[in-house]
């Protein structure tokens, strides 16, 4: 993972300001990797950015998403062209939304070079079963080998209907989604072109009124990044230090078999300087991150899987862990949290039974948010509802 600087602002920003709104779409035409698609070689298959086209050869089975902000029970349009130009020609290739990574599932609107579709969705079951759902329909508009289809699955009202080159094949009362992933996927040993991606939903996004524009990403060069993974970065309030975590670096404490050490930049007005590795006691031979930094740079927040933990500095250094008494469940893989500037207020991300969606078979999560009163309390995490969640 790289680091970027002026990303970590606009961040920032987006979060400290609400004024305008614009559409949440997904547009891609493939001219370079905006929207950030997995890029590499794994597993026998690959994927590429080409001539403006995506490009996968998979190997077998493959699955590429990509997780922008969309809202799974509003209406939505999702489209893309694409061609198969070798393979495998007699299973599908197609659509993909609602992907979950964790469990493996997925709905899917596929078609095959042999001139056949199928509406995938694991939900419905033997027993509920309806009619051209998790079958193969032959259909005359589905172009062979070699000639591009577009695909569209269109939700609107909670109706889902299903094109083929702009013919209308399918309709019926909409499904779940699974999780919150989009894109495509092959069910072969294939390779395929995708051009046109586009999701679109009715959402509007705040954004700050006075939003710079002609921002560019700019890499924080090897002072910063590494071979090793560098991630969760935290800026602190005044832009001069930069914690991050690394993962399995000789630097680390424990050398490279440690899961996760916290690394410190430094910037000095003009250039960040070389980040180095917190040492003890804050690092350990054990995976150590840190959640949050509070305004004064002068305490470190960080999370066991019950609690929270504090660090505080004084003149002689890092002082001992303390655990602040703020307890929370959650059922979700991955976490979240920051700590706000007066110090007053830590916000996170759980997934329990007081979420607003709350669904066990996904890692859907909610933003919590618990207050400190005037002897140093803290309250039980509260769901901050629907205008947030």
């Amino acid at each position: 993972m790289r680091i970027y600087t002026k990303s970590l602002a606009l961040l920032l920003s987006l979060l400290a300001y609400s004024s305008y709104s614009q559409n949440a779409d997904i547009i891609d035409s493939f001219d370079d990797n905006r929207n950030i698609w997995w890029i590499g070689e794994s597993g026998g298959g690959s994927q590429s950015i080409r001539d403006g086209k995506l490009i996968i050869d998979s190997p077998d089975s493959w699955v590429s998403t990509i997780k922008p902000y969309l809202e799974l029970a509003r209406d939505f349009k999702q489209e893309a062209s694409i061609r198969q130009l070798g393979g495998v020609d007699n299973y599908g290739y197609g659509l993909s939304w609602g992907y979950d990574r964790t469990i493996n599932d997925k709905n899917y609107f596929i078609v095959s070079s042999t001139g056949y579709y199928f509406i995938g969705n694991s939900a419905i079951d033997s027993k509920t079963k309806l009619t051209g759902i998790n079958e193969w329909i032959k259909s005359s508009v589905v172009k062979p080998l070699g000639e591009v289809n577009v695909l569209r699955v269109e939700q609107i009202a909670k109706t889902i209907t299903f094109y083929i080159n702009n013919q209308k094949v399918f309709s019926t009362p909409a499904f779940r989604w699974p999780g919150s992933e989009i894109g495509l996927i092959t069910f072969a040993k294939m390779k395929i072109e995708i051009d046109d991606f586009k999701f679109q939903q009715n959402i509007k996004i705040n954004l700050p009124a006075n939003l710079t524009t002609g921002l560019v990403k700019e890499n924080l060069g090897s002072g910063v990044n590494s071979y090793a993974e560098d991630l969760n970065p935290i800026i602190s309030a005044d832009g001069t230090q930069l914690y991050f975590g690394r993962e399995y670096h000789e630097g680390n404490i424990g050398g490279k078999t440690d899961g996760e050490d916290i690394y410190l930049a430094i910037f000095d007005g003009k250039k960040w300087g070389t980040a180095k590795n917190l040492g003890s006691p804050i690092n350990t031979a054990d995976v150590n991150n840190v959640l949050s930094v509070s305004s004064d740079n002068n305490k470190l927040v960080f999370i066991s899987p019950t609690d929270f933990l504090t660090r505080s500095r004084s003149e002689t250094g890092w002082g001992e862990q303390e655990v602040i008494g703020l307890t929370y469940t959650t059922e979700a893989k991955f976490f979240e949290g920051f700590l706000s500037s007066d110090g007053k207020v830590i916000f996170m991300t759980l997934k329990n039974s007081n979420n607003l969606f709350y669904n066990k078979n996904n890692d859907e999560r909610d933003v919590y948010a618990s207050v400190q009163d005037q002897n140093g309390k803290w309250s039980t995490p509260f769901n901050l509802g629907p205008k947030i969640n």
